[in-house]
């Protein structure tokens, strides 16, 4: 996400802290759906979950916290170069995703461990965005265990909301009410931000959009439930 490190790299320019916000790491992600399979031709579908965590902390023990959630549906298509009924096989894959939702949570972390949300501190909220397109390029590799059971391995490069992203928009804290949503996104220039969250808004500042990408690494099991028609369910 460039304009995420557009962001970070400005908040800790003028912030300073201890240690500095950088990309988010995996908490959890996981992805299940179906697959349906013609002699070396497939195509799937598939729900995909992320949660990633980013933090800066400082010296008074405070910290700040930002949790990103990222859900969609993909629809993928792919060509087994060895015959998907062999013991090994791999397969390369074009992936579209659909609509990815992305929830950022930034909190406040206190030093007696309270998580704040509210109005002491302007980056405090929930942000939302809601793209339309986004895509995925890949690589399967499938190990049969059993007749019915596979173990595969996917490595692939996401891109999210490539097609029209969206603004991450604070809609759920006092910034909404206060000023009808001006001044509610996050922002690419956080010392300017600083100064007047409202007036960096109507000055056209640049702000963060939910267009990110990332290379990842998949581990699961998927089980033949057609011999007929070589499908499986996976995950």
């Amino acid at each position: 996400m460039t304009e995420w490190n557009t962001f970070t790299k400005s908040y800790n320019a003028f912030l300073v802290p201890t240690t500095a916000l950088g990309d988010f790491k995996a908490i959890s992600a996981y992805d299940f759906g179906y697959r349906f399979s013609y002699n070396k031709i497939f195509s799937s579908l598939i729900y995909e979950h992320y949660h990633g965590r980013a933090t800066a902390n400082f010296a008074a023990n405070e910290s700040r916290q930002f949790d990103a959630y990222a859900n969609a549906v993909s629809w993928a298509f792919g060509l087994y170069l060895i015959k998907p009924s062999a013991r090994f096989t791999v397969a390369p894959f074009f992936t579209i995703r659909f609509g990815d939702r992305t929830r950022l949570v930034s909190e406040n972390i206190y030093a007696d461990g309270f998580h704040s949300r509210g109005s002491d501190k302007s980056l405090n909220g929930t942000y939302s965005g809601q793209g339309l397109l986004g895509e995925e390029l890949g690589l399967l590799v499938k190990l049969k265990l059993s007749k019915l059971i596979h173990l595969e391995v996917e490595l692939n490069k996401m891109w999210a909301n490539s097609l029209q992203p969206s603004t991450l928009d604070d809609k759920s804290n006092y910034k909404a009410f206060r000023t009808g949503g001006v001044g509610s996104q996050l922002p690419q220039d956080y010392a300017a931000y600083d100064k007047d969250p409202l007036q960096y808004t109507l000055d056209n500042g640049l702000v963060v959009h939910d267009k990110m990408s990332s290379t990842r690494i998949v581990i699961g099991v998927s089980f033949l439930i057609s011999n007929y028609k070589n499908s499986t369910w996976w995950q």
